[in-house]
């Protein structure tokens, strides 16, 4: 029960540590829900999918029991559920700092980047959820935005044959 206690202890001096980045992000949140945009920055901005792109849909998927819908939205829901567990044990369970954190962050995502080369090649601009959203800020703004993008989406598609 000690070691419960102690773990409680630590969850919530670090959600008060980091009390103002969570506030910034339910702010940000409704923010994004009254304006009706995209939750993702750079969808927001660009129209354009981002390496994280179907991972929250992914881990409402695992939450689920939904495994073949959750790799099917991003695989890489899993490392990064993995890495999660892993900070969680070492921080909450055991009361230690995270060994290899940095190495292990690095390497997840440099495996997210390269993942996402592979999937906006094979995907893109077909398949949920590498697809464009239309309305995006630079698009409101930038003239000839719109027709860039249009550009870049119909070369995809021949690249592909």
């Amino acid at each position: 029960m000690e070691k419960l206690r102690r773990s409680a202890e630590r969850l919530i001096t670090d959600l008060w540590e980091y009390r103002y980045a969570l506030i910034g992000l339910a702010l940000y949140y409704v923010f994004t829900r009254l304006l009706r945009v995209p939750f993702c920055p750079m969808r927001a901005l660009t129209g354009f999918p981002c390496a994280g792109c179907g991972l929250t849909r992914a881990f409402v998927d695992l939450a689920g029991g939904r495994i073949t819908e959750a790799a099917g939205m991003n695989p890489m829901a899993f490392p990064v559920a993995v890495l999660m567990l892993y900070c969680a044990w070492f921080r909450y369970g055991k009361g230690m700092r995270i060994p290899g954190l940095w190495p292990l962050l690095g390497a997840l995502v440099a495996g997210m980047l390269i993942f996402y080369g592979v999937r906006m090649y094979r995907f893109f601009p077909e398949r949920v959820p590498y697809v464009y959203t239309k309305g995006s800020l630079l698009e409101k703004r930038l003239p000839w935005y719109e027709d860039w993008a249009d550009e870049v989406i119909r070369s995809a598609g021949e690249m592909r044959g």
